[in-house]
């Protein structure tokens, strides 16, 4: 009897172990992160070492300062 019960706990604590330690925090790389289109493209610029280039300063420009249009927004057609 006493040798059933006293297995019976060790398992339980193993378990108990083993479960716990899997629970640890992710820790996820920064260029990982969730983020929207416009960041990501941002930070390929800088991964890109482009972030100080004309073409990377205006579009993080245009980033820090979207245009605004009106809704209904139609685009014109161009074609020649």
């Amino acid at each position: 009897m006493y040798r059933n019960g006293c297995s019976l706990i060790i398992c339980c604590l193993l378990f108990t172990l083993l479960a716990r330690s899997g629970c640890k925090k992710e820790i996820i790389p920064i260029a990982f992160y969730p983020r929207s289109a416009h960041e990501a493209y941002e930070h390929s610029l800088e991964q890109a070492n482009l972030s100080e280039t004309a073409l990377g300063k205006d579009w993080i420009e245009a980033l820090e300062s979207p245009v605004e249009i009106a809704l209904p927004y139609a685009e014109e057609n161009l074609k020649s």
